[in-house]
């Protein structure tokens, strides 16, 4: 299936001629929230005023810059031409009426984009990647059809993995699941974290782990919240909240991760599309955190310096739409790709959650299922 969401030029999206730019100072009001989330909020260096009354709001962020457009009131980004979709960081319009009738349905969604507030949490994760061995479990046997399909057990993933053939790797990964329902659990201060990324799953040659990462966390008194995360081997970066985009349990949401190596941009897009709010982010992200040879659908338990935390209990997730997109510029479902991997959750031989098969007409749903905290 060939599908073509790709973002491509990244580094020119807010070359914009006729912008006006406001300097803000970067540490005014930054400040630490009153309630339970270890977070200090981020001020915009600058909000460039854009021709058509929309804004980009800039940050500064682990000395890089990130974009965070906003769209002028009324904006109908199923009616924009592409370069405005490129201003404001928006999936291009897709040319085959297959992508095009899913492309149109999700910006029909839209409604607007909030002020962006951002907040940069205190501590990065120990074991943001993938913790756990390929290894074929008898026991969980496979019934989809794949050219190569492999169940592993994880320590902190349940859900699965797609991997390219030879010789390609991913650039972009996409997928939708509705926020989820807490249910009564034994555990206290559980969390859990679903999210589509790329990268984290395999090493490098040198033994080092790249994961570029979007979704949102439920739990350990932080309430509910969008955020996106970059990681490397030796440079773990600290969660960046998203705070602008509420979230009740049920919404319906779009989660995508673009990466270009050119300009070594990433584009964080969430669509929430039960209110309509959304929000796109342009991040200036080195290499070394970029890892194409596997993309993810995952439900986490996070891990702080203690260890890992107990697993909320979510009851289900379903994962509905999962793609990925490859260097050659063709977006597949996940359950048509070159290798798919099963992640099951289980330690010291405890199961915490299972990825049911991948099903559905498009070959891109499975369900997440909560075993124990």
């Amino acid at each position: 299936m060939r599908h073509q969401w790709l973002v491509s030029g990244l580094c020119t999206i807010f070359a914009v001629s006729g912008a006006a730019v406001v300097s803000v100072d970067a540490h005014a009001d930054a400040t630490t929230p009153d309630d339970e989330v270890s977070c200090t909020s981020l001020e915009p260096a600058e909000i460039i005023d854009l021709p058509d009354g929309g804004k980009d709001y800039q940050f500064t962020i682990d000395g890089e810059l990130t974009d965070v457009p906003v769209p002028p009131d009324g904006f109908r980004p199923e009616d924009a031409d592409a370069a405005t979709l490129a201003t404001y960081a928006f999936p291009p319009r897709p040319t085959n009426s297959e992508d095009l009738a899913e492309w149109t349905q999700d910006m029909l969604a839209y409604k607007e984009t909030p002020t962006p507030k951002l907040c940069l949490e205190a501590t990065a994760s120990n074991d943001a990647f993938a913790d756990g061995d390929d290894v074929i479990d008898p026991a969980y046997p496979v019934t989809i059809a794949a050219s190569t399909v492999t169940n592993r057990t994880s320590k902190n993933w349940a859900g699965w993995e797609a991997r390219p053939a030879s010789g390609n790797h991913y650039v972009a990964v996409s997928g939708e699941y509705d926020e989820i329902t807490t249910h009564a659990d034994s555990c206290t201060d559980s969390q859990v974290g679903t999210w589509v990324g790329i990268g984290g799953a395999l090493s490098r040659s040198d033994g080092t782990f790249g994961l570029i990462q979007a979704g949102t966390a439920v739990g350990g008194g932080n309430g509910r919240y969008a955020w996106y995360e970059y990681l490397a081997t030796g440079a773990l970066n600290p969660p960046v909240q998203v705070g602008n985009l509420s979230l009740s349990a049920g919404d319906h949401l779009h989660i995508s991760v673009f990466y270009s190596s050119a300009d070594e941009k990433a584009n964080f897009i969430f669509q929430n599309e039960t209110d309509g709010m959304s929000q796109s982010i342009v991040k200036t992200v080195d290499k070394k955190y970029f890892q194409g040879s596997s993309a993810e659908f995952i439900s986490e338990r996070p891990a702080g310096p203690a260890g890992y935390t107990p697993l909320l209990n979510f009851g289900t997730t379903t994962f509905t739409s999962s793609k990925v997109e490859n260097n050659d510029g063709d977006w597949v479902h996940l359950g048509d790709t070159h290798e798919q991997v099963r992640d099951r959750m289980v330690a010291n031989g405890t199961t915490y959650a299972v990825p049911g098969d991948i099903t559905g007409d498009t070959n891109g749903k499975f369900v997440n299922d909560w075993r124990n905290c």
